[in-house]
């Protein structure tokens, strides 16, 4: 038993590696964060800030196939979010980040970046025009949720909030396929 659960445990990091590496597929899934994620919005009016920029740099594949490499926008500037000291701006990006993912996933495009951490995007303050800019990056582990799995996630996370084990166990067998 303890066997089997390796070999999965290897099988799935075999097929990680290999998606990681494969270029044309990297660059496919950041040009899909672009679509999902980048966007500018208000904040409310009480909020030092008044905007908030979402933005994830392009990427292009090489010419010709002439490398291994993609080419991505250059961008510079931003701090990691727990090096932020404005605690209203940590509230801000924590909230909006949150709500984009959720939003996404769940209940929009179903784009999931699997890998959504402080190492994966940086933020801006920008005094000028009291903007946060958050600049997103690797969108390695995401994938596209069917209607399916949004479901299941939903029933789980509702059946949390709500204390309430069958709606977990609801979510749990639709995303096993037994739902």
């Amino acid at each position: 038993d303890n066997l089997k659960m390796m070999n999965t445990l290897i099988d799935s990091v075999e097929r990680f590696l290999a998606e990681e590496t494969e270029l044309e597929l990297s660059v496919e899934r950041q040009k899909r964060g672009d679509e999902v994620y980048s966007r500018a919005i208000k904040i409310s009016p009480d909020s030092t800030f008044n905007h908030l920029e979402m933005k994830v740099p392009a990427v292009h594949l090489p010419p010709n196939g002439q490398s291994h490499l993609h080419i991505q926008e250059f961008v510079t500037g931003g701090q990691k979010f727990s090096d932020l000291t404005d605690v209203n701006a940590r509230h801000i990006v924590a909230q909006e980040m949150l709500r984009m993912w959720f939003e996404e996933a769940l209940f929009k495009s179903g784009f999931l970046n699997a890998d959504l951490h402080q190492g994966n995007f940086r933020v801006v303050l920008l005094e000028e025009g009291a903007k946060i800019k958050i600049l997103l990056y690797d969108f390695g582990l995401s994938t596209t949720l069917t209607k399916k799995d949004q479901r299941a996630f939903i029933l789980i996370g509702a059946g949390a909030e709500l204390k309430s084990a069958s709606t977990i166990a609801n979510g749990l067998m639709e995303a096993m396929g037994s739902g």
